[in-house]
């Protein structure tokens, strides 16, 4: 997929802005779980998971789907999901394999987009 040139005016939407917001909140996330402040680090998630679902909603409603969303998007979800799977992981070992099993799914999904 090409981005458009014109970037910095597709960076300026709103629902490119929210997938920016929630890649910002992962270090936020980290921060509380690092310190064991579970409840604020499932808080900082839940915001996170309301900002993907309106980046959505506002993209469709409002005609801003962007070449550049297309790309941010599902990067934000991938990074957040990760820094889930590598928390959770820490904590509890055997979680070891949940993150694995991401790797290999992961895997597929990107073979399986450069075949067809």
């Amino acid at each position: 997929m090409k981005l458009s040139t014109d970037w910095r005016k597709e960076i300026q939407t709103i629902p490119n802005l929210l997938s920016i917001f929630r890649i910002f909140l992962l270090p936020i996330y980290l921060y509380f779980v690092l310190r064991q402040s579970f409840y604020i680090a499932g808080a900082v998630i839940v915001v996170s998971g309301l900002s993907d679902y309106l980046d959505g909603v506002i993209a469709r409603r409002y005609n801003q789907v962007t070449d550049l969303g297309k790309v941010l998007d599902p990067f934000a979800d991938k990074l957040t999901q990760l820094f889930l799977i590598l928390s959770m992981a820490w904590y509890r070992p055997w979680l070891w394999l949940l993150f694995g099993l991401f790797l290999i799914k992961e895997g597929f999904m990107f073979v399986a987009g450069l075949i067809g």
